[in-house]
This record gives C-alpha cells, structure tokens and sequence, in this order.
C-alpha cells in the first residue's frame, strides 16, 4: 500500500513534471505528446521506486534512470538519439540542482531518514522543487522558444551546431558531476544513510571521469576555433576574390575606354579641332583626378571597391569626394567587414539621393582615426532622415524603397559587424546633410 502511495503521490508527478520540463525545452508539442510523456514517467517512476524497494546503490539507481531517460525519449517523442541524450542530460542536471537547494533548506529542520521514511514530508520536499516547473514550462511553450531552435537561428553551419552542443554537453556533465560529488560529501558529513549516496571508495573514479571529460572539453574547443578560422578565411579569399574581379573587370573596362580616348585625341589633331581638343583634355584629367581620388586609401579590399562602386556613382551624376585622414589601413579589422559596412553606407547613400534628387549631388567618404579608434564617415547631400527614433532604420527589414528586393537589410548589416567588434555608428541628419560615423576600436 505504502508503494502505491508513494508512486501516485509522489515519485509519478515528480518525474512527469520533469520529463515534461526536458520536453518542453527541446521544442516538443505536450498537447500532443502528454500521453506519451506520462507513460513515459510512469516507466521510469515504477521502476525507480523498485530499485529504492530492493535498496539498489544511489550510483547504479542514478545510472539506471538516465540511461531509461535516454531511451524513453527516443522511443516516444522519435528524435535523434544525441537529443534524446543532451534532453536526459539538461533534465538530470536542473533535477539535481533544484532537489540539492531543496534538501539543504529541509535538512535544517527535518532529518535524512525522517524525510525518506515520512511520505507528507518526501512529498513536500517534491512538490517544492517540481511544481516550480508548472510556470516556466508555461513561459517556454507561451513564446514559443526551444535550445533547439536557439542553436539553429545562432549557428547557420551543422558543423558549428554540433560543436556548440558538445561544449554545453561536456560543461553540463561536469557542473553534474561535481554538484553531486560535494553533495555526497554533505550528506555524508551529517552522519546519515550511506547507502543513500555512492561509497566515498569510488570517488576516484568521479574524478578521472571529470579529467576525460576536460580533456574531450579541450579538444571540442580547438576544433571549434579551427572551424571557426576557416570560415573567416573562406570570408576573406571570397571579399578579396570579389572585388579583384570587379576590379579586373572595371580595368578591361578602363582599357577599351582608353583605347577610344586616343581614338578621340588622335581624331581631333588630324581634324585640328585644338579648341574641342583642349576641352576634352580638360575633362578627360578631371575625370582621372576623380579616378585617383579611391587610391588615397591604402586598404586594398576597401580601394578596390571603391574603384568599383565610382564608375557607377559619377553614371548617376553624382560626385563623389573621398578625405583622407590618417593612412592607416586598419589590420586589426577583417577586410570583408569593412568592405561590407562602406559598401552598404554607400549604396543607402547612393539610394537616398536618387529618391530625392538635389543640385550638385554628393557622397563623402571619410578615412580616419582618433586615438584608438578607426573612424568611417560616409555623408551625402540627399533628403534629412526623419525616422524618430532614429534606431529604427538599423532594425532588420525596415526599408523606404520601392523596390522590395533585399529590403531592409543593409544597414542591419552594418549595425551587427559594429557588434560585433563592440563599436558603434551615430547618424547625424539635417536638411542639408547625412552622415553615418562608423567607431571601431582597434
């Protein structure tokens, strides 16, 4: 009878709340899955209060309802068998945590045994430490959020999921395992039923686990970092590749025009038209000075766009003035950053003066350096941005233009490689005059 009670009242609703816990934080449906959960639990529990009938070991007994965790999850809820063991994992170590900062609260007022034995106290102790669960379970599933899904919006490359997930594996397990390692000694320093925790004799083997599994943890890291590098190299031969080859082919470009202007000269002396020569001279040099302007910065990526993006400014009837403050090219930023924050400004840039034409427009490219800060200025003469508050237009889809094509995103762009190196970009706007001012620090 004492085992009917104690399963219904006391071990079942203690491990369906906590089955539903690891469910919930992995994404599950529990409207449709509940059944299946509380079968589930009702497994476990049964035979959990079996092994504490026939006094199994608390190693054996703990091993025993991971290990049916494990399995139980794959089984009912159909997913892989490394979520099945990361959910079983997150369970056992937010289990221990709550029953550990439980236990010692009760033990200042009741015993070990007097809990163990007295099933009003054994349920009070339960219920302090799962019913929490009710309203977080509720928060989770009311905004829709999972550790699943968190790791898919952060991490784009399976490779990177993966690695992530086993450094959280292998942290959780030692947070675990060292919990429980100074729980023991606790519990056993009050004198109380050894058999309740494992045989102080088998500690070492708790602590050569925790050596493996720091080693696995080293190794797990050094593997990420080497993924992540080459992503970033993978980053910066394609910048570099995409803007050579834009170059390459402004310079062909460049070529035949070349070909033309001598053409042209030679057209000009033969007819000797001096006086149309000397105006074409004159605009032909205007337009290199121009040209040349781009080469004042000594960044290669940032100049090669540049050389790009001016042919097709100047198309648009717009000047564009290139200052230059410092030479320095910035090492310590990746070349890909700063061609895609100068590249996104101009094109907004480019954008606004177009959808608001004025009298003699212009961009500005500001190249320079205060202290240890890299400073980005890029200005136009186009219409006062009137966006209150003035951060919307950082925000991820917002978007002005007509056209609905990649809407939105450039200055989102600009704003999370600013994070990213923990700078920031300030926007002053008049009716005159806009500027975005890019500060890294270097």
């Amino acid at each position: 009878m004492e085992f009917i009670i104690t399963f219904i009242f006391s071990t079942l609703p203690e491990f369906f709340l906590i089955i539903i816990w690891g469910a919930a934080l992995f994404g599950f449906s529990l409207r449709k899955n509940w059944v299946r959960l509380l079968i589930m639990a009702a497994l476990i529990a049964l035979i959990s209060e079996m092994n504490w009938g026939f006094e199994v070991s608390a190693d054996l007994r703990i091993a025993t309802t991971f290990l049916l965790m494990v399995v139980f999850y794959k089984l009912f809820l159909k997913d892989k068998w490394s979520i099945s063991l990361f959910m079983s994992l997150v369970v056992f170590i937010s289990l221990l945590i709550m029953e550990i900062i439980v236990m010692v609260v009760f033990l200042q007022i009741f015993s070990y045994e007097q809990i163990l034995n007295n099933i009003g106290v054994k349920s009070l102790v339960i219920a302090s430490y799962s019913l929490p669960l009710i309203p977080l379970i509720y928060r989770i599933k009311k905004k829709n959020w999972s550790i699943q899904v968190f790791f898919k919006k952060r991490f784009s490359s399976p490779t990177a999921t993966y690695l992530w997930i086993a450094i959280l594996f292998l942290i959780i397990f030692q947070v675990y395992m060292l919990i429980y390692l100074n729980y023991s000694f606790y519990i056993n320093s009050l004198a109380l039923v050894k058999k309740i925790i494992f045989n102080i004799n088998g500690l070492p083997i708790y602590s050569l686990a925790i050596l493996v599994l720091n080693i696995l943890l080293i190794v797990v890291i050094i593997k990420l970092k080497n993924h992540y590098a080459k992503i970033e190299i993978h980053k910066t031969e394609v910048s570099y590749i995409e803007n050579l080859e834009k170059l390459l082919s402004k310079l062909k470009m460049e070529r035949h025009d070349f070909i033309n202007e001598i053409q042209t000269i030679n057209g000009f002396t033969q007819a000797k038209m001096y006086s149309h020569l000397e105006e074409y001279m004159s605009e032909l040099v205007q337009h290199i000075r121009t040209v040349n302007k781009a080469i004042k910065i000594k960044n290669v990526p940032v100049s090669a766009l540049i050389h790009t993006k001016i042919g097709q400014i100047e198309k648009d009837g717009i000047e564009l003035k290139i200052t230059k403050g410092t030479d320095d090219t910035f090492p310590q930023i990746k070349g890909y950053d700063l061609v895609k924050i100068v590249s996104n400004l101009l094109d907004n840039a480019q954008r606004a003066i177009l959808e608001q034409p004025k009298n003699n427009p212009y961009i500005e490219i500001y190249w320079g350096k205060t202290a240890s800060t890299a400073v980005l200025k890029i200005s136009n003469n186009g219409p006062k941005i009137t966006e209150k508050p003035i951060d919307r237009i950082f925000k991820e889809g917002y978007t002005t233009k007509q056209d609905t094509e990649n809407n939105g995103l450039g200055l989102a762009i600009v704003r999370s490689i600013i994070q990213k190196y923990k700078g920031l970009i300030e926007v002053e706007s008049t009716e005159d005059r806009t500027s975005f001012i890019v500060k890294l620090p270097l």
